[in-house]
């Protein structure tokens, strides 16, 4: 079956390079874009060139594309796979997340200096890897924009798919890391559909892409 990968916030498309995609993937590149969430990601559907059902693996922010494109196109999609993600990343009473105030900062440090906000960012998610230098050398790789790295923001800050995610809990498997240092291990309990926990951090592609990809390929 054809899969769908889509990276996340502060990436790029070369995220999944140490993995053996298919000829036959699409691999999606955001970028900024002047419209709303919605129509943002119906763009990004329309240029997958999706003819019949597909697996859509997504990291990330990445996920929340990922949940909007089965609310908009369910008879098309046969399952998504959400590494390291969440429906809604804004801690609640009862929902685990990041605090509002968190993203915010995160927002008013990247207006200020791009590129010293991106490097304590990366150097924050490869400090819980296993291989923390080689995930590192990795992250600097990308050249991202400030307009598109904000603008996801705020989409990670208003955009809420738990509803989404809970109608579709049997189409929906979460990967997630019990070293995350973004997404709080109760968060899994929560996730709707099956969850796996993977030693890694935030991010397996990196640190454990053999284990990554025999654990997405269990699920295929």
């Amino acid at each position: 079956m054809r899969s769908i990968w889509i990276h996340g916030w502060a990436s790029d498309r070369h995220i999944w390079s140490a993995l053996p995609l298919s000829s036959q993937d699409h691999i999606v590149t955001l970028q900024q874009h002047s419209a709303n969430f919605a129509t943002y990601c119906e763009d990004y559907w329309q240029q997958a060139n999706v003819t019949e059902p597909v697996r859509v693996v997504a990291w990330s922010f990445g996920a929340l594309m990922a949940l909007q494109w089965l609310q908009q196109h369910p008879q098309l999609i046969h399952r998504l796979i959400l590494l390291n993600s969440t429906p809604y990343f804004v801690a609640q009473s009862h929902w685990p997340g990041i605090a509002a105030h968190t993203l915010i900062n995160l927002q008013q440090r990247l207006d200020n200096n791009t590129t010293q906000t991106l490097k304590a960012f990366w150097w924050m998610l490869a400090q819980h890897e296993t291989r923390p230098r080689h995930c590192l050398a990795q992250l600097q790789r990308y050249r991202l924009n400030q307009a598109w790295l904000m603008q996801a923001l705020q989409w990670m800050i208003d955009v809420d798919l738990r509803l989404v995610a809970q109608h579709y809990a049997h189409r929906c498997d979460w990967i997630m890391g019990a070293q995350d240092p973004l997404l709080p291990v109760t968060l899994h309990h929560q996730l709707p559909g099956q969850v796996q926990v993977l030693q890694t951090g935030h991010c397996p592609m990196f640190s454990q892409p053999e284990r990554l990809w025999g654990t997405l390929e269990a699920m295929t």
